[in-house]
């Protein structure tokens, strides 16, 4: 239980920070906002992965759930329950973004949308592709033999990973890597255009990045 409720805090800080940025470059729509933005998307997860990592494995995304599942290294029940922790987290997170921010904002600017000149397929696949090198780099930094004593900086390399991921795929896909908080932006904004692209697209790489690994 303590691990759920860990996940679920966890993303839910998370997705208040990523979607966040995300509203605010989404404003500016140029490539300082999108650098912006994906600074501090690495940044959020840099900090929550080590705040949390030793409660409940900071996973905060299902498609790395689901590929942590892929390599054997969760039961089905435990990623099953994870999944539920970090979208319920998703939807608080987000919720509480669209509480403390004016309404002028606009809520759906923090939604995860295909950009209008890319197509879904174009869309699906720099998903696919982002989430499977965030599997593969994921997969390299808690490999034992890669690990000697430097686990402790573990949420800085995800931070990189991800940060450097959502610049190259910002313009594109919008680089959400992780369905849950394309899910919470998505409930809140009621915005479900392209959304399962967000959902099929990571985890389907990120499954295939861990087992190449």
């Amino acid at each position: 239980i303590k691990a759920l409720l860990a996940e679920s805090l966890a993303t839910a800080v998370t997705c208040f920070l990523v979607t966040g940025a995300y509203l605010n470059a989404r404003q500016g729509n140029t490539t300082a906002d999108a650098l912006a933005a994906a600074i501090t998307t690495g940044l959020a997860y840099a900090g929550v992965t080590h705040a949390f990592c030793q409660i409940s494995g900071a996973h905060l995304n299902p498609a790395l759930t689901v590929s942590f599942l892929a390599a054997r290294l969760i039961r089905v029940n435990q990623a099953f329950a994870y999944i539920v922790a970090q979208v319920v987290g998703s939807i608080a997170g987000t919720a509480a973004l669209y509480a403390v921010t004016t309404r002028d904002a606009g809520i759906k600017l923090g939604a995860t949308i295909k950009g209008s000149d890319t197509s879904y397929g174009e869309a699906f696949g720099m998903e696919f592709i982002l989430g499977f090198i965030l599997a593969l780099y994921v997969m390299a930094t808690l490999d034992p033999d890669n690990r000697k004593g430097h686990l402790r900086y573990a949420g800085i390399y995800v931070g990189m990973a991800y940060a450097a991921l959502t610049y190259v795929g910002f313009p594109w896909s919008n680089a959400s890597l992780n369905p849950a908080r394309s899910f919470g932006a998505a409930v809140i904004a009621d915005e479900w255009d392209s959304h399962w692209v967000y959902w099929l697209g990571p985890i389907v790489g990120a499954m295939l990045g861990s087992l190449t690994y």
